[in-house]
């Protein structure tokens, strides 16, 4: 409406960004879903440590054969 009086409009400012989570954010997070779940008498710490040390070994295994892809 300000534009219909001659007054001048408001800046809009754009809402700010999250940082972007990262790969231990996700599995402290995960983790006590995971004990509720399953069961388990590990600690929420240790099961997070699992699910970071399953997902560096999937990555080291996928970054091996694409290496040795490339020759």
């Amino acid at each position: 409406m300000g534009f219909l009086f001659g007054q001048p409009a408001v800046e809009i400012k754009p809402k700010p960004q999250p940082p972007p989570i990262t790969d231990n954010q996700k599995w402290k997070a995960l983790a006590p879903f995971i004990k509720k779940r399953y069961k388990t008498d590990w600690d929420i710490k240790e099961i997070a440590a699992e699910l970071a040390l399953a997902d560096y070994n999937k990555k080291t295994k996928e970054w091996k054969r694409f290496s040795e892809e490339i020759g």
